[in-house]
Parts: structure tokens; sequence; C-alpha cells
């Protein structure tokens, strides 16, 4: 059988604050369903930087499309295709276990604003 699916995803498409620097930001938007494999990539379809414009969605960092060696990519590099390796969706739950973690407050004034 299947594990349930999980239906209180944050779906608002608001910016959260991140907690520290170079933290990969959360997905504010419902990506069940969405296919990233090596044949296709959905979150390109709103994200990639020659599409953001008309989707008025974030485009993808530069730091994507630069590759282990440092050259700089006119395509996103493979090493960062595979979006949910690093972004992942918001669930608005409470957390399961303790967590004292606060971040650096330098990384919190130079974040965006929820």
């Amino acid at each position: 059988t299947s594990p349930p699916r999980l239906v209180n995803q944050v779906n608002d498409d608001q910016r959260l604050k991140r907690n520290y620097s170079h933290q990969p930001p959360v997905i504010p938007h419902r990506i069940d369903g969405y296919q990233v494999d090596k044949n296709f990539n959905k979150c390109l379809d709103c994200h990639a930087r020659e599409k953001s414009a008309f989707s008025q969605a974030i485009p993808v960092s530069q730091t994507h499309y630069i590759d282990r060696s440092g050259k700089v990519l006119d395509h996103i590099s493979t090493r960062r295709y595979f979006c949910k390796q690093c972004h992942v969706a918001q669930e608005p739950v409470a957390p399961l276990v303790g967590n004292g973690f606060r971040g650096d407050p330098a990384d919190a004034a130079s974040a965006p604003k929820k």
C-alpha cells in the first residue's frame, strides 16, 4: 500500500524568510504530480529564466548555470537540475520533535520578508 497523501501543503505563493545564508528557498506551492526526471523538469516551465517574466515566478538562480569546474553554461547545470534535492514544499504542521535552531541574525536580516 502507499502512504496517505499529505493534504495541508502550503499553496499561497508567498516567499518565506530563510534562516541562514545559502538556505535553498522552500517551495510555496503544490508540486505533487510534477515530473522532474532526466527527460523533463516541470519546475522549469515557470522558473526558467526565459519563462519567468511571463509566469511571474522567481527565476532559477544564476548559480544553477555554473558547472562544477566553474564554467558558466547557457543551460541549467546537471548538478542543479533535480530541484527537489534541495528545495522542499512547505507544510503547515507542528514539528514532530523539538528544535532549538535559531539561525544567524545577520543572515535573517538579509532574508526576504514574509
